[in-house]
């Protein structure tokens, strides 16, 4: 894999020719390039961040290993006009200079190990594989086949969740429902995979959205999975089920499920008639029951618990637990009052985001990932947890990274769903919400 990020040094010049301090990008000083993009003069101390140890639920980066600016992508980066976007830090900065100690292999800072059909690990050469363990999440997932089976690519499944405290009083259609071209539901895959002993696991459920959003590659497209380690992944203009319900599509009737065309996710009919493919997973869940009072429906569950932030002194951050991640609780314009977010939003197109957290020192725009993590998907308009981030009247919310192989758009997260989109990186007006690591 070639080396994406430009060998500068620690001063980056100015179109004018005069020198100024490369960012931080909102890291600490020992865990970023002390010569930003030289490989031989890392600082290696206080990286566990990196390898997720102490998080119950470390992120995935996003895959992203190129930078773009206003019209253009796949530049090497820094673009002094457009700072601190995706690729310049994190896990797969550090495995595209080679210094990102894995278990497995993968692609950008993806940590794969393929599993045999009894859950031995394989070598990331074996041309036959049944299963993939990703080792920094820790979640093993099942591996699309083509021999007819039940786990063949082009097998489809209605949806169907008879667990009343998660389907908001509708379950779906058993049995294929109404498809014409199946008889099976998504918990026959579930049942079938136990029933298997499929690598060595009797722990498979389908995946909540915190677990399919962990396998999309936002550097790749059609399909945006790393295809080394998920074969087969069927990107027939269809979308795989996950098990929850979603809330903001109107009523009870349907359910998050995930492209991996390009990354995106939606809503699916769940009696509809269409089904879908699905892809099971083994591992704990990172959803709990929803919570009365943060939560537009109680009988859904929850993503972002208010017993999984840390209100940090002064009250306008906090640390989510889970990843590690400290933000601010109001968007940039909105100051914290004590007990709510006052002001007027400031409104950015894309590389003004970057260039107005770059202007912080220790704060940077998150990575699409990063985002994602704050989605609460018991709510909706705004889909976040209230409590913690006050976003009334915010709609969607610019990330860091650029949309692949896309000269003109970049990702937000539209809040008032809780969904990705793909917008223009000229649309102004779009708020952000600053992040950073905790030291």
């Amino acid at each position: 894999m070639s080396f994406r990020i430009s060998i500068t040094g620690l001063l980056c010049l100015t179109a004018l020719g005069t020198a100024q301090a490369q960012s931080t990008c909102g890291l600490p000083e020992d865990r970023i390039f002390a010569d930003r993009f030289e490989a031989a003069t890392i600082r290696t101390a206080g990286l566990e961040w990196l390898q997720g140890e102490g998080l119950s639920r470390p992120l995935n980066d996003t895959g992203t290993v190129y930078c773009a600016d206003e019209d253009s992508y796949g530049l090497e980066c820094p673009i002094n006009a457009a700072p601190c976007q995706d690729a310049e830090y994190g896990r797969d900065l550090y495995a595209e200079a080679g210094l990102l100690d894995k278990v497995g292999a993968g692609d950008a800072g993806f940590d794969y190990t393929k599993l045999d059909a009894a859950g031995n690990t394989l070598p990331a050469s074996a041309s036959s594989w049944s299963c993939v363990r990703d080792n920094h999440t820790g979640l093993v997932w099942e591996v699309k086949r083509t021999d007819g089976s039940i786990y063949d690519t082009t097998q489809e499944f209605s949806w169907y969740n008879p667990d009343n405290s998660e389907n908001q009083n509708n379950p779906g259609l058993e049995d294929g429902g109404q498809c014409s071209d199946t008889d099976l539901d998504m918990l026959d895959l579930v049942a079938q995979a136990n029933a298997d002993e499929l690598c060595g696991r009797t722990d498979w459920r389908m995946p909540d959205m915190p677990d399919l959003n962990s396998l999309v590659h936002f550097g790749a497209r059609m399909p945006a999975i790393e295809t080394a380690y998920f074969p087969n992944t069927n990107i027939d203009f269809t979308s795989y089920w996950s098990n929850m319900t979603a809330i903001y599509g109107g009523g009870n009737g349907n359910a998050w499920c995930t492209s991996f065309r390009s990354g995106s996710s939606g809503v699916c009919s769940k009696t509809g008639g269409a089904c879908r493919p699905a892809r099971v997973v083994a591992g704990t869940r990172a959803t709990s029951p929803a919570v009365e009072g943060s939560c537009f429906a109680q009988n859904v569950v929850s993503t972002t618990p208010n017993n999984e932030f840390e209100i940090q002194p002064g009250g306008d951050t906090v640390l989510h637990e889970p990843t590690g991640l400290i933000w601010k609780r109001c968007v940039e314009g909105r100051s914290w009052d004590g007990a709510d977010c006052t002001g007027q939003a400031e409104g950015y197109d894309w590389l003004e985001a970057l260039v107005a957290a770059d202007a912080q020192g220790e704060w940077r725009v998150p990575n699409m990932r990063e985002l994602l993590s704050l989605v609460e998907y018991c709510a909706r308009f705004p889909a976040v947890n209230s409590d913690i981030f006050p976003m009334t009247g915010v709609d969607s919310v610019w990330t860091s990274t650029p949309v692949y192989t896309s000269n003109i758009e970049a990702w937000q997260v539209d809040f008032g769903r809780g969904r990705p989109d793909q917008a223009g990186k000229t649309d102004t007006g779009v708020p952000v919400l600053l992040v950073k690591d905790a030291p």
